[in-house]
């Protein structure tokens, strides 16, 4: 109920156009209310409410916008009464002062609130960097399933939300490969069936870590991280999913996924396949293990020469950030 809650909330903070609407219906009524002694406690409520919004509805912005707007709300205090307004002055200030420090104070702590979430998706952040780091053969798997998903997405012209979706997806799609130890993931040799079993559980073991960030429940990395070993022919892992069954993102970093793996070099083979060997995999499987028209798509980007790598420069600067 309370995580619930707390995604809710995140959603409207983050797209706070009703928080926006809810400020401009209630600094009208408080300009129209007269400054009457029977009322004051209702016209200082609405006062502070103006304020609260205020710093609610514009906490992405710069501080010093909410200045101009605590002086409108301010001069509004005045605009009824019969005396000239720089009799007024000190008063003014005041309740300036008031307005302009009870939005700061709002959007104060909106941005504490958005914060501690965004530290633990931080700190996961910094799992999968630690992750890629064990083992030198896919030091920079992550990053490059990133890039490349990022790019097949961007060519399928998805909205930016998904894009960037996808692209935290892509950085934590194999994080449960933490719980997998270290001699099963470097082997050079061919896996035991036990050790097969051991990596096919990485999936259920990412999506148990992630489990408790609410962002990433609401904007897809659960299931990228749940599903991107599905098949399209329903011979995938960890639940058989088919066809449309499998979630779009899940889809995309399957082929990001796959086309590194054939592009990098590992430890169980001396060279890398190469550019053609992946193209022709993907051609190949397309409808059996990958959905064929995001198959399609991403094949026609490499054959125009649109799909690039990220340099090791940039990986090596992503993993230090």
């Amino acid at each position: 109920m309370v995580q619930s809650v707390r995604t809710k909330l995140e959603d409207w903070l983050e797209r706070p156009v009703r928080i926006i609407a809810a400020y401009a219906a209630v600094v009208p009524m408080y300009a129209l209310l007269p400054s009457m002694e029977l009322e004051r406690f209702l016209h200082n409520l609405l006062f502070l409410l103006t304020g609260i919004l205020e710093g609610v509805s514009f906490w992405k912005q710069r501080s010093l916008l909410l200045f101009p707007l605590s002086l409108s709300v301010t001069l509004l205090e005045f605009w009824h009464k019969d005396a000239a307004l720089h009799h007024e002055w000190q008063m003014i200030a005041i309740q300036l002062l008031v307005h302009f420090t009870t939005a700061l104070l709002a959007k104060g702590l909106v941005l504490y609130f958005m914060q501690a979430g965004r530290n633990g998706a931080d700190m996961i952040i910094a799992l999968s960097k630690s992750l890629d780091s064990r083992d030198p053969y896919t030091a920079f798997h992550s990053g490059s399933v990133a890039a490349y998903a990022v790019q097949l997405a961007s060519a399928m012209k998805l909205p930016q939300r998904s894009i960037d979706a996808i692209y935290i997806g892509g950085l934590l799609h194999d994080i449960g490969k933490i719980g997998v130890p270290e001699s099963v993931l470097t082997k050079p040799s061919k896996l035991s069936e036990y050790e097969y079993q051991a990596i096919q559980q990485h999936p259920m073991l990412g999506y148990e870590i992630l489990k408790h960030i609410p962002k990433f429940r609401r904007n897809g990395v659960l299931e990228m991280v749940l599903h991107h070993h599905e098949r399209y022919d329903g011979k995938g892992y960890p639940y058989g999913l088919k066809g449309e069954q499998i979630p779009l993102h899940a889809r995309i970093i399957a082929v990001a996924d796959a086309y590194d793996a054939m592009m990098s070099k590992r430890i169980y083979r001396s060279c890398e396949p190469g550019h053609d060997f992946a193209l022709n995999e993907i051609r190949k499987c397309r409808g059996s293990q990958f959905d064929p028209q995001i198959a399609d798509v991403f094949i026609h980007m490499l054959e125009q020469g649109q799909i690039h790598r990220p340099s090791p420069l940039t990986q090596i600067e992503s993993l230090a950030s």
